[in-house]
């Protein structure tokens, strides 16, 4: 992984004496494609802490459910490295479990995408790649220009109009 957050989130009191959770980025520096990679990262960054916070206890972890920082692989790890306790909680990331739902929607509203499938998105991957690839070869100039002839040859298509026509 590139870039591997790591956060510490703890209890505290606002400026009203209100109880609240405050979460702290320390780093995002990255860690391999491997749950002992992702350990390992974890653990480097947890020594600086202690540094600066000694009486730190280590008593939950966060992750999603794949890759190679699963919170399935990645907490055990942990509690064998001795970072964790043998009784610290696991907790999946919402955050994946909502992308999930988001994904379903659009699966069903518009098919799936990926090589071989028809649909809106495979589309819309493909012309991005394909800007993408034509940025790398072509200048602005000479985009401008196939942009502007592909669509006076798509509104000058009479299959178009006919096709627009139906649309409308």
């Amino acid at each position: 992984m590139n870039h591997f957050p790591k956060q510490i989130s703890f209890g505290s009191r606002d400026n009203d004496n209100n109880p609240v959770i405050r979460a702290y980025c320390f780093d995002a520096n990255g860690a391999g494609h491997k749950a002992r990679e992702s350990a390992d990262a974890i653990v480097i960054t947890a020594e600086l802490i202690d540094i600066l916070v000694p009486d730190l206890v280590h008593d939950s972890v966060t992750s999603d459910s794949g890759g190679g920082g699963a919170i399935q692989y990645l907490l055990p790890l942990l509690q064998e490295m001795g970072m964790m306790s043998s009784d610290a909680r696991k907790n999946h990331c919402d955050l994946h479990s909502m992308n999930k739902a988001a994904e379903r929607a659009i699966v069903k509203a518009l098919s799936t995408g990926g090589i071989g499938h028809k649909s809106p998105l495979q589309m819309l991957h493909l012309s991005s790649a394909l800007l993408k690839e034509l940025t790398k070869q072509y200048s602005k100039a000479i985009l401008n220009e196939m942009w502007t002839t592909v669509n006076q040859m798509i509104l000058n298509s009479e299959l178009f109009q006919s096709q627009l026509a139906k649309l409308t």
